[in-house]
């Protein structure tokens, strides 16, 4: 079996090097054709996973956090190369709707067993993501993460609270089948996985293999209603609120109004300012190692 290590350094403030050089050993042992690299640059892990793919690697095994997993299914995506991921980034959002162990004793394990899904990717302008997309308040949030030197929910909840003090609402005209809508939000998550900021729980009813993106939209709000709605969306309890609409869909295209240059949209954790945004699935894209 042909193996391909790709560690992102930076990730997770080291986390992602940590991780690695606590399973180079394990590893190397159960797979006797084992290859690493270290990513050098933005892009860099799209580059090494198309060598892979090139190369007819079985299996990719991804060190790093959902930018990092983003870029390596954009090399891997259609291919018969499965990838694996050992989630060491800010905030590991995919891995939680994996149900990945937290340790890496039990995350070597499921490596090892070898439990295969084929799973979907979302398209927004012909980029493919893992995880979630969104506009507003999240992508403001995620472009804040990445200024902190924090890790993890830690890096969540400042960015969070920081944000919602901040943060304005943002029009928006949004078209689904060709009917066009235009309103003021708060936030819009468009995804394939269930959480987004570090855990909270944006899209309860989400499924990585149905064929469908799941759409949150909050309507605007007033931050005193932010910080009282916030805390239920960690648990998923936020879609009863009177702003709040859940859609599910193949297509959905997200334009700003008047505000292109100042509006933010994040693709798995990472800014993202190509609009507009034309949303849309592709099925059975990708090999997944998960658990059994």
């Amino acid at each position: 079996m042909k193996v391909k290590c790709i560690i992102n350094p930076i990730a997770g403030k080291g986390k992602a090097c940590k991780a690695w050089f606590r399973l180079l050993a394990p590893l190397s042992n159960h797979f006797s054709d084992l290859e690493y690299e270290f990513t050098k640059y933005k892009g860099h892990a799209t580059q090494l996973a198309q060598e892979a793919v090139e190369k007819q690697t079985d299996l990719v095994i991804a060190f790093g956090g959902d930018g990092t997993f983003h870029e390596i299914v954009n090399g891997l995506v259609f291919s018969k190369t499965a990838l694996a991921i050992v989630p060491a980034g800010s905030g590991n959002d995919f891995a939680r709707s994996l149900k990945l162990p937290a340790t890496l004793t039990s995350l070597t394990d499921v490596i090892f067993s070898g439990n295969y899904q084929t799973i979907d990717l979302g398209i927004v302008n012909n980029r493919y993501f893992l995880n979630m997309a969104g506009v507003g308040f999240d992508a403001e949030v995620a472009q804040r993460v990445h200024q902190r030197s924090l890790t993890g929910t830690p890096a969540y909840v400042s960015a969070i609270i920081e944000t919602i003090f901040k943060y304005k609402p943002l029009e928006i005209e949004i078209n689904i089948d060709g009917v066009g809508t235009r309103e003021k939000i708060t936030l819009i998550a468009v995804g394939n996985g269930r959480y987004v900021g570090g855990g909270v729980y944006m899209l309860p009813k989400a499924d990585i293999a149905d064929g469908l993106l799941d759409v949150c939209l909050i309507s605007e709000t007033t931050k005193g209603d932010m910080m009282k709605t916030l805390p239920a969306a960690y648990f998923g309890k936020h879609l009863s609120h009177p702003k709040c609409r859940y859609l599910k869909l193949k297509e959905i295209t997200i334009s700003p109004v008047g505000q292109e240059h100042s509006a933010y949209a994040q693709l798995d954790g990472e800014g993202y300012t190509d609009f507009p945004l034309r949303f849309g699935i592709a099925p059975q894209a990708l090999k997944i190692i998960v658990p059994k």
